[in-house]
């Protein structure tokens, strides 16, 4: 398991193993400081074994990527609340009202055309009571998740805004597939879309150099952004988003398509949820919905598109035409991305 220390911040990994009782004690590596491990908390963790990323690989990624972005306190406490049976809105709502610019960029998204009801929303919990919840809340991670990024420098030449656009095309293309299929929940999907390629940001920060070389490679050999990330890095964005992701203490129906995106196979839990975001976003890369780092477009995978066709029998490619226009509308006539990135 990945344990960071409370006193210096840096991050090492624990052989499961190790923890032989209900509580141990363990010193970080770096400076020493007393760590209180508990059971369950490995217990967690092994559920999630299939879905980790080889030791090599992870000490690579951790020995550069020490503070990775947090959440704000104000999300990290809604997604506490998920599982709570006794949340109530109101308490909910105090929540994202306590955040004064979460709460005002929250109500932008609720009003904008995205939704677009014809009364204007003015309070979060009436945003509640309206549109749900769930939606209230993964409007609430969208917009903090642009705020994280949104003034942090850039020293590459990665396309922060054509990368957004791509995301959000991905976002209401996944939307759309849910809704089409009827599989998992739409807005949660849509969450789990936008944020599929967040390992990119990350990477942007913490291997500016490496970025740059990544995309002149992708150019200079017409390759993949991921295949060019192995050949220089030899580990992906999928897996830098997955371990920001799980720092993040997001569901796992969030961070499973987000580490297997391009490779749906392999995802033993959420598969259908994996093939949505994995079909939507090799959709909006056909559409030249933004720009995600690369020019080639993959095939969808025959595994994905099987397990769609299961749900949807007139799945096409006329329907992935209908996907790409919808998606294109939305981005022009909603000013979701405006709002987000502003």
């Amino acid at each position: 398991m990945i344990v960071k220390c409370t006193k210096c911040g840096k991050s090492f990994l624990l052989n499961d193993s190790l923890i032989k009782n209900n509580i141990t004690t363990v010193f970080c590596p770096n400076c020493n400081n007393r760590i209180i491990i508990e059971k369950k908390e490995i217990e967690h963790n092994t559920q999630d074994n299939n879905y980790e990323i080889p030791k090599e690989k992870l000490d690579k990624i951790l020995s550069k990527i020490e503070d990775l972005p947090t959440l704000p306190i104000v999300i990290q406490r809604i997604l506490q609340l998920i599982n709570d049976p006794k949340a109530t809105t109101k308490q909910i709502g105090s929540i994202i009202t306590s955040d004064q610019s979460l709460t005002a960029k929250t109500l932008k998204l609720v009003n904008s055309a995205f939704y677009g009801f014809s009364k204007k929303i003015t309070t979060v919990d009436q945003a509640i009571v309206i549109i749900g919840f769930n939606a209230v809340k993964n409007l609430a991670i969208s917009a903090s998740v642009f705020d994280i990024f949104k003034n942090l420098n850039q020293r590459s030449s990665f396309d922060r805004y054509g990368f957004w656009t791509h995301c959000v095309g991905a976002a209401f293309i996944a939307k759309q597939i849910s809704e089409d299929t009827r599989i998992g929940n739409p807005g949660e999907i849509f969450v789990s879309a936008l944020l599929h390629d967040i390992g990119k940001i990350i990477l942007d920060i913490y291997y500016p150099d490496e970025m740059n070389r990544i995309l002149y490679n992708t150019s200079n050999k017409n390759i993949s952004f991921y295949q060019s990330e192995e050949e220089i890095l030899s580990f992906t964005h999928s897996e830098v988003g997955f371990l920001l992701s799980r720092k993040w203490n997001l569901p796992d129906n969030l961070y499973i398509p987000i580490r297997y995106h391009h490779n749906p196979n392999k995802a033993i839990k959420y598969e259908n949820i994996v093939a949505i975001v994995h079909t939507a976003n090799i959709t909006a890369k056909a559409g030249n919905i933004g720009y995600d780092g690369d020019s080639v477009t993959p095939k969808i995978s025959t595994h994905a598109w099987n397990l769609l066709k299961q749900m949807k029998p007139d799945l096409s490619a006329e329907t992935i035409n209908i996907y790409i226009d919808s998606a294109k509308k939305h981005i022009e006539a909603s000013d979701f991305l405006k709002i987000a990135v502003s």
